[in-house]
């Protein structure tokens, strides 16, 4: 087989599965950020595969004890994959703690998942920039993100010090072959008033 071969096999392998669409809260208090809020809408045939197989009434409404199973069941995993969101100071990657808040609710045949990780960095009079990414390295799970406005700063209450900028750009192609995607990335640029 020629090498032209192989590559077309090989794009052939690797194309996303999973659809998802999403938004990106980066939150913080009176002294910086303390976290990123996900919201993840998954395309209609995922959405129904996973409604079945979780809704187990069949009612469009997860309950309590459903909503734990489909974490348990189609969500927890996602730890061993960082939860697809990769979060920067600069060049320096920041970790993100366990998810809080996971939600997830069934709008119209559409799953929705939220969640919170938490994260931390100071902000000064100087901007930071926080760059987030979410993206999937394996390409199994297509995140189409963003528009500047599926990007926001949350500030809690009394918190209302900062100002923000977001820019979209084209992320870091690190660890992904030639033919798959290049991320987007969030630049969020963060300053005291």
């Amino acid at each position: 087989m020629t090498i032209l071969g192989l590559l077309c096999l090989a794009n052939l392998a690797a194309h996303p599965h999973v659809f998802v669409t999403g938004k990106i809260q980066v939150l913080s208090d009176d002294r910086g950020v303390t976290g990123i809020g996900l919201e993840w809408q998954f395309d209609r045939m995922t959405s129904v595969g996973i409604i079945a197989d979780f809704d187990l009434d069949k009612n469009g409404v997860l309950s309590a004890r459903e909503l734990a199973e489909l974490k348990k069941g189609a969500f927890d995993n996602l730890q061993y994959y960082n939860y697809f969101t990769n979060v920067s100071l600069g060049n320096k990657k920041l970790t993100v703690s366990k998810p809080k808040n996971f939600s997830a609710e069934i709008k119209r045949d559409v799953l929705i998942y939220r969640f919170t990780l938490g994260t931390s960095s100071l902000v000064g009079n100087t901007p930071i920039n926080l760059l987030v990414s979410v993206y999937d390295d394996s390409f199994f799970t297509s995140f189409e993100m963003m528009k500047p406005q599926d990007v926001s700063l949350v500030q809690t209450r009394g918190s209302n010090q900062f100002k923000s900028r977001v820019t979209l750009r084209p992320g870091s192609s690190q660890g992904m072959a030639a033919y798959q995607a290049s991320p987007q990335e969030a630049v969020v640029s963060i300053w005291k008033e």
